[in-house]
């Protein structure tokens, strides 16, 4: 990653970590609501949803909104050399610390190959208007998504969105096709 991109990461992370709890929550409420909506518009019943860890937006009441609503969630675990397999959640009980300490499935939970999933839910910590994202810079997702053919979205909180790219992107960067915020 960038020298430029790891000081937007950076600067981003910081204006994340002092949202106010009471707003952070209302956002988290709000972008569950839209992704909801979205899977229902969309039909869309086979999502790949990350867990997120702070300063990221929360996603477990999220996954566990999605489960409700009769839609199969899948979340990631990493692999050797940087790469991602998603697995059915099936509780937050059967989640194991990972990589990095984010929470994941076991092993043992049911896998999905990738072209069964009706969409991916990426994370980032930054956002352009197009699609553009900044993550935490492992490539983790930019690998995985770059063997897709599905849909994508992002959740993202209004700070986290800037009116264009201020990074140089790289030519293993990939968009995303939709980008959800709260009003």
């Amino acid at each position: 990653m960038s020298e430029e991109k790891q000081l937007v990461r950076q600067a981003m992370l910081e204006r994340m970590r002092v949202i106010p709890s009471e707003q952070r929550a209302e956002w988290e409420c709000e972008l569950g609501r839209l992704l909801l909506e979205e899977c229902r518009v969309q039909s869309y019943q086979r999502v790949a949803l990350y867990v997120g860890r702070f300063p990221e937006i929360q996603t477990l009441s999220i996954v566990q909104q999605l489960q409700q609503a009769g839609i199969d969630v899948y979340i990631p675990r990493t692999q050797a050399n940087h790469q991602l397999s998603f697995h059915l959640f099936e509780s937050e009980e059967a989640l194991e610390s990972g990589s990095h300490g984010i929470l994941q499935p076991r092993q043992t939970a049911p896998e999905v190959q990738p072209t069964q999933l009706d969409v991916v839910v990426a994370p980032g910590i930054v956002f352009s208007e197009s699609g553009e994202r900044i993550g935490f810079g492992g490539g983790y997702y930019d690998r995985f998504l770059e063997q897709l053919i599905v849909p994508t979205l992002a959740l993202v909180f209004p700070i986290q969105l800037l009116p264009q790219s201020s990074w140089q992107n790289e030519p293993h960067d990939i968009k995303i096709d939709k980008l959800l915020l709260p009003k």
